[in-house]
């Protein structure tokens, strides 16, 4: 294949087109507007450590987290958490079994533009 190089005299240009809701049709674009949760196949789950947002969220339901308080248990690092959430018997590992697709709806420009 041979390559072309404009000549003298001749314009040359590119054109790229981003994949942004601007330039999908109106039944994609609304396909794609709001977060999706989406199944994750059987063969592809795999056990995780919860994130602390997790932890914080279960704590919160028992006694113990009440009485530390959501701001306190914010400012802890992960692994400390984590041995709170022992001392109460929460498990720490979880298996998830859908993901989030995000959406377009609320994103700035630049990241539609990236996308």
């Amino acid at each position: 294949m041979a390559k072309h190089y404009p000549k003298a005299g001749e314009e040359d240009s590119i054109v790229f087109v981003p994949p942004s809701p601007f330039n999908l049709t109106a039944t994609a674009r609304e396909y794609k507007e709001f977060d999706v949760e989406v199944d994750i196949p059987i063969e592809k789950r795999k056990e995780r450590s919860k994130h602390k947002k997790e932890l914080i969220a279960e704590l919160m339901e028992t006694e113990t987290g009440r009485k530390v308080g959501i701001t306190n248990l914010w400012k802890l690092k992960l692994p400390d958490l984590q041995e709170k959430a022992r001392g109460v018997s929460i498990d720490i590992k979880i298996t998830p079994t859908t993901k989030t697709k995000p959406g377009w709806r609320g994103r700035g420009i630049g990241l539609l533009a990236a996308a």
